[in-house]
């Protein structure tokens, strides 16, 4: 089971930067192009901005996630590292 909540604790954090940028991409291009219909035209304004909020906002709490995360891997690793050699003294 842990290992489960590990793995997961290493997915999603990805997919949520793969669907934020994707979001802010079609924010981009239906501002651009609205014929495009990436978004939906006859929803208000505030709408499109708070997606836009929400997909940037994802996208910084993931990359800091990971950024953490691998982080916390490197001084676990550090640390049993130098477990070992005080063991071998």
């Amino acid at each position: 089971m842990k290992k489960v909540i590990r793995a997961a604790a290493l997915f999603f954090p990805h997919v949520s930067i793969v669907i934020s940028v994707m979001y802010i991409v079609f924010y981009i291009i239906n501002s651009v192009n609205a014929s495009m219909n990436f978004l939906d035209p006859e929803a208000t304004p505030q709408t499109f901005v708070l997606l836009l909020i929400l997909s940037v906002s994802s996208l910084i709490c993931s990359c800091i996630l990971i950024y953490y995360s691998r982080r916390m891997k490197r001084l676990e690793y550090e640390l049993n590292k130098t477990k070992k050699e005080t063991k071998l003294q």
